[in-house]
């Protein structure tokens, strides 16, 4: 990809990205004066712009381009070569735009730069960034909003971008669909009222990629080593944008880190045991005082 010719000190980080014309969003993180190259991987800047134009005929992302539906009203217009993001439709409230309302943007150019996509959470344990994986009904939101509840780094809700070695912070926020439970967290009304929306604290712009944890729910809660030939099929199941060609170095270095299964029960009482099962299991510092 070639540098454009933008000020990215001017734009926001998130998903890997520096973002131009959305300082109106909150839950992005400011650039500022001292910013630099993203880390891991090609700079990306891209321009957001809104316009009112005509909606076009949707069509897959491609080597260059892509028209994306984003909801009944809105569509993206993407382009690569230019590095440009063109929202078509009338004006969305901020809080939408963090989320869900970026995350084509983000697939998008990430891709076409090389990097690849999940459908999952990201959360930090011993400096190291851990993807959370799992089918919609799989609690990932409402887990790395309880692990943010206690203290533990966020870096990602919905999304994960990765280069094959690091992971890349998304937007500072969580969306629920309902309150989590007996858990005391602080949310405000968010996406035209049907989310609840946890703010998170600053994060990274980037960290070394630990692994994966898939979710499940069971009786009890437990976890187990995942062997390399379930990852594959795992990671697959929930890669973005399977139309484009992968980097086979990205896709090994993803297929070579640990991950585990975590299974527990839909019984928010049992989340401490769930919080420490992760820090025994990730945190080598605990793993190595608990033997």
């Amino acid at each position: 990809m070639a540098e454009p010719s933008f000020n990215r000190a001017d734009g926001r980080f998130v998903y890997g990205m520096t973002v131009l014309g959305l300082n109106a969003v909150a839950e992005l993180t400011f650039a500022g004066a001292n910013a630099v190259a993203t880390p891991g991987g090609p700079d990306i800047v891209v321009r957001v712009e809104r316009s009112d134009g005509q909606r076009r005929a949707v069509h897959a992302l491609d080597a260059h381009r892509s028209v994306e539906s984003v909801g009944a009203a809105h569509q993206w217009v993407l382009e690569r070569a230019s590095f440009s993001a063109r929202l078509v439709g009338p004006p969305l409230d901020p809080d939408l735009l963090a989320h869900p309302c970026l995350a084509p943007v983000a697939v998008a150019f990430n891709r076409w730069a090389g990097r690849e996509s999940f459908h999952a959470a990201s959360f930090a344990v011993g400096g190291r960034a851990y993807g959370v994986i799992g089918p919609r009904t799989a609690g990932k939101s409402t887990l790395v909003a309880g692990l943010a509840a206690a203290g533990t780094t966020v870096l990602s809700d919905d999304i994960v971008i990765t280069d094959g070695r690091n992971a890349f912070a998304g937007p500072r926020c969580v969306d629920l669909r309902a309150p989590i439970p007996g858990l005391d967290i602080s949310t405000v009304s968010a996406r035209l009222g049907t989310r609840w929306r946890l703010r998170l604290s600053p994060a990274p712009a980037s960290l070394p990629l630990g692994g994966w944890i898939f979710l499940s729910w069971g009786d009890d809660v437990s976890i187990r080593r995942c062997p390399p030939r379930e990852v594959i099929a795992r990671l697959t199941q929930w890669r973005g944008r399977r139309v484009l060609a992968s980097d086979p170095t990205v896709v090994l270095d993803l297929v070579a880190r640990p991950a585990w299964e975590l299974t527990r029960p839909r019984d928010w009482s049992r989340f401490d045991d769930v919080s420490q099962i992760l820090t025994r299991t990730l945190d080598p510092r605990v793993s190595e005082l608990s033997r």
